[in-house]
């Protein structure tokens, strides 16, 4: 096993390891923040885009690194300003997410503004936001609404699909999918639909299946059954009550959707639109999918994961590549996850992470074309496995019969105080098996 050693990047956002003995955690350890967010690899493999907090996790910086260790270039947005999402339009140049802090809450949620910019920090674009006016100078943008990219168009480089929904009273209405180029910000609008809540493009880019909401917000199936098809009615036969995701293969007939029927947990099935046919791949009925793990560039589901009790992952059809890379990533790295986060274009380098209940998160490269696996980042390198405490997946019924899940943290198996901490919800919040900061540091 090889292990990168980049100075650029160390120099920058990596600290000091401590000394691999098992020491006690002090509360500054369990209270800083993480030294990276998200990291994406270029298409060509040239470069590693970073997202990583200031120590005092007041603003992002955006990191950019040659992956020969030649060149690291940081971009900072300013006071308070952050970002996620990482989305590569071309070989140089990506698209983020602008994204705030809510309160009560550490990690910044993306606001629905869109900034593009080239690997050297040059040439900024807003490509969606408002931006005030200026004494006698308007703004530029003036989007009062909810901007993400929605698909990368790999026949144009620099450009992307776009969907926006407003929110104004009336805006919200109607969702609109612009074509824009990254470099200069310009945009035409492709389509406009009403009330979208979730759609699938083709590679070509073509949207071919769309949910939308009625004034009661009930879903409303819509597909293409071929690309030139007018949207129309998705048959129940098809989707009985909504579906969400969608990756296609080649053919642009062949889609890969979590569907539910009667507001059951989705099921994840394979759908021809052509042929008006599906084939249940990969479902639970009592716990939804969590993770979808990818197969390469523009690749289709091998793996499913589900984290409301204990982890587990479900590999889907015929063994691939991927599905035996993983699995044997699995096996290295046996009692924690991997995921694969994003691919060179040739397939032939993939960035993964992997993470279980006493690591925070690590980020590696696998070679494969050299059978090479390298460390590139660790999120909190001064916390130690030995000195963090196991957390056991435990379930249960509730007195009308339903299963419920939780998570057991404790350093040590004697009796001892039982701190509950219930998360928050319904929608959006709930808690997964892995390294929880508050749980370990009354558990230490």
């Amino acid at each position: 096993m090889t292990i990168f050693r980049n100075a650029a990047l160390a120099a920058s956002i990596l600290l000091a390891a401590t000394a691999a003995t098992a020491q006690p955690v002090s509360v500054e350890d369990f209270s800083k923040h993480p030294l990276v967010s998200e990291v994406s690899i270029s298409p060509t493999g040239e470069y590693l885009a970073v997202i990583a907090p200031t120590a005092d996790g007041r603003e992002s910086l955006l990191q950019i690194i040659k992956m020969d260790g030649s060149k690291n270039q940081g971009i900072r947005l300013g006071r308070d300003q952050y970002v996620t999402d990482v989305v590569w339009s071309d070989d140089t140049r990506l698209v983020v997410s602008k994204a705030k802090k809510l309160f009560g809450e550490e990690r910044p949620r993306a606001t629905g503004e869109l900034l593009s910019v080239d690997v050297d920090g040059k040439n900024q674009q807003l490509l969606f936001g408002y931006v005030p006016d200026d004494g006698n100078t308007r703004g530029r943008r003036k989007d009062e609404g909810w901007a993400n990219v929605v698909r990368v168009l790999d026949k144009e480089p620099g450009y992307v699909l776009v969907g926006f929904t407003g929110w104004g009273e009336f805006e919200r209405d109607v969702s609109t999918i612009y074509r824009v180029n990254t470099r200069t910000g310009e945009r035409r609008q492709v389509e406009q639909v009403k009330r979208a809540d979730a759609w699938a493009f083709d590679r070509t880019g073509k949207l071919r299946v769309l949910v939308s909401l009625d004034e009661r917000d009930v879903p409303q199936m819509f597909y293409r059954p071929s690309a030139a098809s007018e949207l129309v009615p998705m048959p129940k036969s098809l989707v009985g009550y909504r579906s969400f995701g969608g990756w296609f293969n080649e053919d642009g007939n062949t889609a890969y959707l979590y569907i539910s029927d009667a507001g059951e947990p989705a099921q994840l099935f394979r759908v021809d639109l052509a042929k008006g046919t599906r084939e249940k791949l990969a479902g639970d009925p009592d716990q939804d999918v969590t993770s979808t793990l990818l197969g390469g560039y523009n690749g289709v589901p091998f793996a499913v994961g589900y984290d409301a009790g204990k982890p587990t992952i479900s590999y889907v059809g015929e063994a691939t590549e991927w599905a035996n890379l993983h699995a044997g990533l699995m096996k290295h790295f046996a009692g924690q996850l991997v995921y694969f986060n994003s691919f060179t274009r040739d397939n032939q380098s993939v960035m993964f992470s992997v993470y279980s209940d006493r690591n925070p998160g690590k980020y590696y490269q696998y070679d494969l074309r050299n059978k090479k696996l390298r460390l590139v980042i660790e999120s909190m390198p001064w916390l130690k496995a030995e000195s963090l405490s196991p957390v056991m997946p435990v379930e249960f019924k509730a007195k009308d019969g339903t299963k419920l899940f939780a998570f057991y943290t404790a350093n040590g198996t004697s009796p001892r105080p039982l701190v509950v901490m219930p998360h928050g919800g319904p929608f959006d919040v709930y808690d997964s098996w892995g390294y929880d900061a508050d749980a370990q540091f009354l558990a230490s």
